[in-house]
């Protein structure tokens, strides 16, 4: 980094030397042609340069002989003796002659741009550096396009001035080319001329005529005249259109012509001269002919009435005053856009006016087809619209049904107190009311009675909000007491299905419940008349005798339990949802079935882990589950011999915390098929079952939020049928998981 510091900072660039450009100004230095000339190549230079030009200016009086201009050869010669310049520019006759004359003496190898009739450099010694910029004055295009433009035309009158300052040359050729139309128009001339005779003569000519103005630097009397003013002189007063040759006319009283244009050929000498500048070698420039332009003035095609149509194409069209569109186009633009702008808006509003009343007789009509109790409410929870089954219903039930307020009311307002059974509807539906309208929650359900004079009604409530950016929200009470009733109806059937299932277990376990109830009866027959020997003793043995009566207690506590268990089992009763510990129903299974346990020949083991939380279910449901369970797995085993009868039970706590009880044979096990069906109602592989027992079961099970399936064992044969509920930590399983 500090080699980088003390590095030595680049070199700045050095600026493009300055380019140096003479300009030699021939004849008058206060003509507006000049201003325009020199404006044009001093602004195509300076686009190109910049600073990096610098001019310089000398003015050439006009003289017959360069030769007399020898005072001011002198002067220049000291005047830049040590000045070296990079471009001379000589415009117009006189600066050319000049140039001719003493150029190569005052700027020695200095290239030389000749601004002019191209003509003029023709006789200079070939190893003068230089070339011209020019354009070839010819009056036949002006009189075709007089001809264009004067269909009717019969006579032209050329006038030019005679004096020594005017271009005899030129004035020639114009003569010469003339001669090619003396067959179609009678040509006069008013050549040297004072310049009131020709305003007299012009003033006076017929209308089939026209005026070709040459030029007139000076008239008959001697005086020096301005070519521009003398021309405009002759315009304002002639009864024909003017017609010129050259471009600094049009504008100043001219009709119009094909004209040689002094900016342009300016324009184009400013090109050259950059490329000179920029290193190009001016023997290798040719002289460039400059082409002519068809131009017309617009004020004077308007004064003598020619249409603009008659013109050649392309005619430059010079002073046009813009139509009122063209002078006002943007803000007719604007005022149009304004009233279309307007227009548009109204049509909308029209538009919108009409789907609006579309969409509101749409809307009235949708809520009129509707069955289900719909209201719709702005965004403070107020009712502003109703369809007729939500109107219907307040106004039939009167206004003790709290759940159907009428607009203007508010729903939050009539759900905001309340007595009796429709508190809790009124504190839930307002609070589900406020979420969705805050935005809290998409939506909100909620089923609920409704007493109304004909007896109870259920609705389910749906609030959802209003898709728009004022808020809101659409209530929707569907009525659905049928369904209601058609639930209770369905859980009542399976109150009864579970009763007869209980019933006709234990009516399969007839003699095993006979002989579990005949041991403690026999037992307190036999402790009773053994207490009645021990009584009629003459010294009764008090502690025996208390022992027997210890023992008829016993059997009498066992009986008790027997018929209480076979009491809750045959008894129908709705569910009651309590907390059970598992491990008690089951040992209490266990224990009511022992005697068929026996009777059967299976032995069971159980392996209840301590500890599990309790679920909250029905305690004589549960048992009748597995109770099932238990038998189902006793019947499983139906084949097997003898002493190898065996049924686990086991508890525990599965992956999601609920609390599985799994009854595990060592029977055939299920065909890998019927491992499903074997819960469907009537699927059964006993010849004297109805194949209801494990379908209840399973209804059970999952009524309390649990899952009962089977799965077969593997290596030493048989099935488990597995039961899980969840504990009171542990969630649910929605039904059908």
């Amino acid at each position: 980094m500090l080699s980088a510091l003390l590095a030595p900072a680049p070199a700045r660039a050095q600026p493009a030397e300055q380019k140096h450009v003479l300009i030699l100004w021939g004849g008058r230095v206060d003509l507006p042609v000049n201003d325009v000339v020199n404006r044009a190549i001093r602004t195509t230079l300076y686009e190109e340069f910049g600073s990096g030009v610098d001019f310089r200016f000398e003015f050439v009086e006009e003289a017959s002989d360069p030769r007399d201009q020898t005072a001011l050869r002198d002067f220049l010669r000291s005047k830049y003796t040590s000045q070296r310049f990079d471009l001379v520019i000589p415009i117009a006759t006189w600066a050319i002659s000049f140039a001719h004359a003493y150029a190569g003496e005052l700027f020695p190898g200095a290239p030389v741009l000749c601004w002019g009739a191209s003509s003029t450099i023709d006789t200079w010694p070939p190893d003068r550096r230089h070339t011209s910029v020019g354009f070839t004055l010819d009056a036949r295009p002006t009189v075709e396009f007089i001809l264009r433009a004067q269909p009717n035309v019969r006579r032209l009158v050329l006038v030019a001035g005679g004096s020594v300052h005017d271009d005899a040359d030129h004035l020639a050729r114009v003569r010469q080319a003339l001669r090619e139309y003396e067959g179609r128009l009678a040509v006069t001339y008013l050549i040297g001329r004072s310049l009131e005779d020709v305003k007299a003569e012009v003033a006076r000519l017929p209308d089939d005529s026209a005026i070709l103005y040459v030029s007139m630097h000076g008239d008959a009397t001697g005086r020096r005249l301005v070519n521009v003013d003398a021309m405009a002189s002759i315009a304002q007063v002639a009864r024909a259109p003017v017609y010129v040759l050259v471009a600094s006319n049009v504008g100043a009283g001219a009709l119009g012509g094909v004209v040689g244009s002094q900016q342009a050929l300016a324009e184009e000498t400013g090109r050259v001269a950059i490329r000179i500048l920029k290193g190009a070698r001016v023997e290798d420039i040719p002289p460039v002919d400059v082409p002519l332009v068809p131009m017309a003035d617009w004020r004077q095609l308007r004064r003598w009435g020619v249409p603009e149509e008659r013109l050649p194409p392309g005619t430059v069209l010079l002073n046009r005053e813009p139509s009122v569109w063209e002078a006002y186009r943007w803000r007719i633009l604007g005022v149009a856009a304004l009233c279309a702008a307007q227009a548009a808006l109204i049509a909308a509003l029209l538009v919108q006016l009409t789907r609006r009343r579309r969409a509101e007789g749409l809307r009235g009509a949708v809520l009129a087809s509707l069955h289900d109790h719909v209201a719709i409410l702005d965004a403070s929870g107020s009712v502003v619209e109703t369809n007729e089954s939500w109107r219907r219903f307040a106004e039939e039930n009167g206004p003790g049904v709290v759940s159907h307020p009428l607009p203007p009311a508010s729903c939050l307002e009539s759900w905001s107190a309340g007595n009796g059974s429709v508190d809790e509807f009124r504190r839930r539906a307002r609070a589900g009311l406020e979420a969705v309208l805050a935005g809290r929650e998409p939506r909100f359900r909620l089923e609920h009675p409704c007493p109304t004079p004909s007896g109870e009604r259920w609705f389910a409530m749906s609030v959802e909000p209003l898709r728009r950016r004022e808020g809101g929200a659409v209530i929707t009470h569907s009525d659905i007491t049928a369904r209601r009733d058609a639930e209770h109806a369905e859980q009542e059937q399976h109150r009864q299905l579970a009763h007869l299932g209980r019933v006709a277990v234990l009516g399969e376990m007839t003699g095993t419940l006979a002989h579990e109830l005949n041991q403690p009866l026999t037992a307190i027959m036999s402790n009773a008349q053994a207490a009645r020997l021990l009584l009629a003793a003459d010294a009764p043995d008090i502690a025996e005798l208390r022992e027997t009566i210890d023992d008829i207690v016993t059997a009498d506590r066992r009986a008790g339990d027997v018929i209480r268990r076979l009491h809750r089992m045959l008894k129908r009763a709705d569910a009651q949802l309590n907390p059970v510990e598992v491990n008690e129903v089951v040992r209490e299974v266990v224990d009511l079935a022992h005697g068929d346990l026996v009777a059967r020949g299976v032995k069971v083991s159980m392996r209840l882990r301590d500890g599990l939380p309790p679920v909250s279910a029905d305690r004589v449901q549960l048992q009748q589950v597995l109770l099932n369970l238990i038998l189902n797995g006793c019947d499983a085993m139906t084949a097997v011999a003898d002493g190898a009868k065996e049924l686990t039970v086991t508890s525990d706590r599965d992956g999601d915390g609920r609390v599985e009880v799994r009854v595990r044979d060592r029977g055939t096990g299920i065909p890998i098929d019927d491992v499903e069906r074997i819960f469907e109602p009537f699927v059964t592989s006993k010849q004297k079952g109805l194949g209801l027992g494990l379908a209840i079961s399973r209804s059970i099970a999952t009524a309390h939020g649990g899952r009962l399936w089977a799965t077969n064992n593997e290596g030493d044969g048989g099935a488990t049928l597995h039961l899980a509920l969840p504990g009171r930590d542990a969630p649910r399983l929605a039904a059908g998981a």
